[in-house]
């Protein structure tokens, strides 16, 4: 959902990226859980994605989801797109706040676009503690159409490439933002447990059942370990 543009401070640990390139795993700080999986480090790619494991870096115009193997995957596109720190600007990521509402905060400053370098580009990603939100503020993104039409893509990619959350309108389109948020909750598909008081019977959608007395089921939904939904 959009969300007032509010970024952290453009600081902290530099990131030494050249054009497709890759560094990690480096620690968050605390656990998060993605699409139903639970990392405790995270890489960042010099184009415009952070993820919870190493995938191909270079940028390939491709909307979301996509089993590709050219397109990353398990990750927080924000925006994928082709950036070239090699060329100037910073990239940055810190750990702000206290337990247990700690944030991981990344954040792209002044990179220039591969080919259009006078397009510079800033932005950060977010990621919270407890809640498992993901924030995405973009301070300048600008359009280099002499460069696969300007394509670019803002949203979330699961390990598998099966599903995603692409921010609507901006995925594989040309598309500018200038102060510009949006705010993501990917706990992810959780997973499903069935009780008969306190003993677990079964997990999984779906339960056959032949009880002689009335009886009550309880069903819960778990995802990364914590109940999210019960009936």
């Amino acid at each position: 959902m959009a969300i007032p543009f509010a970024p952290d401070p453009y600081a902290g640990t530099p990131v030494i990226l050249n054009d497709d390139d890759i560094n990690g795993p480096l620690p968050i700080g605390f656990d998060f859980c993605f699409y139903g999986n639970t990392y405790s480090e995270v890489y960042i790619c010099s184009n415009g994605w952070i993820g919870f494991s190493d995938g191909p870096t270079a940028f390939t115009s491709e909307a979301i989801p996509s089993v590709d193997v050219n397109v990353p995957k398990n990750c927080i596109m924000g925006p994928w797109y082709d950036i070239d720190p090699g060329d100037g600007g910073e990239i940055r990521y810190q750990v702000l706040g206290i337990a247990p509402s700690r944030r991981f905060v990344v954040s792209y400053i002044d990179v220039p676009h591969f080919l259009c370098g006078d397009h510079l580009e800033t932005y950060q990603i977010t990621i919270f503690e407890t809640t498992n939100d993901v924030e995405n503020h973009i301070a300048e993104k600008d359009i280099c159409f002499g460069w696969d039409d300007g394509q670019g893509t803002q949203g979330l990619h699961n390990i598998d490439g099966t599903a995603a959350v692409p921010n609507p309108g901006r995925n594989n389109t040309a598309w500018a933002a200038t102060d510009d948020a949006v705010r993501y909750s990917p706990i992810g598909d959780p997973d499903v447990e069935w009780y008969d008081g306190a003993d677990l019977i079964a997990v999984g959608p779906d339960i056959t059942l032949c009880p002689l007395v009335p009886t009550t089921y309880t069903v819960k939904l778990i995802s990364c370990g914590v109940e999210v939904a019960t009936d």
